[in-house]
């Protein structure tokens, strides 16, 4: 802002320059014409235009070096932005890239129509852990005899006690059940499931819960554990897999 204050009074002082030489040129020729002028007072106009012109050189130079400015912070800024382009392309080709859909479909095994419904359900844990990076997974699917939901896959549980059968309603599963809609649970009890592995055993502090419908019936649920919280993105793929599964799903069981 201060910079373009000096270049405006630069320009205002040039143009008081020119008119002020313009106006002593004139007061110098009108002196020539007459015969009663001296020479003193002709010497002192041509001293006052001397002045005048070399200010005029002083304010010009002035202005040259402010339009040398302007075109450096002109190419400065083009510079720079040439510089974001990549990083802004790169972002808008990552958010393009993110597709739920075909990440969901990758999770699919190529041919389930080749598979029984418990080895279905576990590759499909398999293929979730692979992306979302669970550490723990149960996989209910509905009886239709007693209209419960059995455990028929799971992934890297470990447990003394048999997995229960789930009824719509009952606990937070068959809650998610009764409601049709996926729900998120942070910061669970330390000994609400464990994980054992080669390194040891730690207790998965965030689940997360999500129905499998074939129309508007619950078919299936997934039941999934992780030391870190799911995120929006993983939450999109695992509701694109809902989508898709729960007509394989009826398809195996026949």
């Amino acid at each position: 802002m201060r910079y373009n204050v000096y270049k405006y009074i630069l320009f205002g002082a040039l143009a008081i320059v020119i008119v002020t030489s313009f106006f002593l040129a004139n007061l110098l020729i009108g002196l020539l014409s007459t015969n009663t002028v001296s020479f003193s007072a002709i010497g002192a106009v041509v001293i006052i235009l001397g002045v005048i012109f070399l200010m005029f050189y002083i304010l010009f130079q002035f202005l040259q070096s402010l339009s040398d400015k302007d075109k450096i912070i002109e190419k400065l800024s083009d510079e720079l932005n040439r510089l974001k382009t990549p990083q802004i392309e790169e972002e808008q080709v990552q958010t393009v890239s993110f597709n739920p859909a075909e990440l969901a479909q990758k999770i699919i095994p190529s041919t389930p129509q080749s598979l029984s419904v418990q080895d279905f359900c576990e590759k499909i844990l398999m293929g979730i852990a692979n992306s979302c990076q669970i550490v723990s997974g149960i996989f209910y699917v509905k009886d239709t005899q007693t209209n419960t939901f059995y455990p028929c896959g799971k992934y890297a549980y470990y447990s003394t006690e048999p997995i229960e059968v789930v009824t719509e309603g009952e606990g937070i599963v068959g809650q998610v059940i009764k409601d049709k809609k996926p729900a998120a649970f942070d910061r669970i009890p330390a000994n609400y499931l464990r994980v054992v592995s080669g390194l040891g055993q730690g207790s998965p502090r965030y689940l997360y819960i999500f129905p499998i419908l074939n129309k508007d019936e619950v078919v299936a649920a997934v039941e999934l554990a992780a030391f870190v919280p799911f995120d929006d993105k993983q939450k999109q793929v695992l509701e694109q897999l809902s989508l898709i599964i729960g007509k394989i799903i009826l398809k195996l069981k026949q």
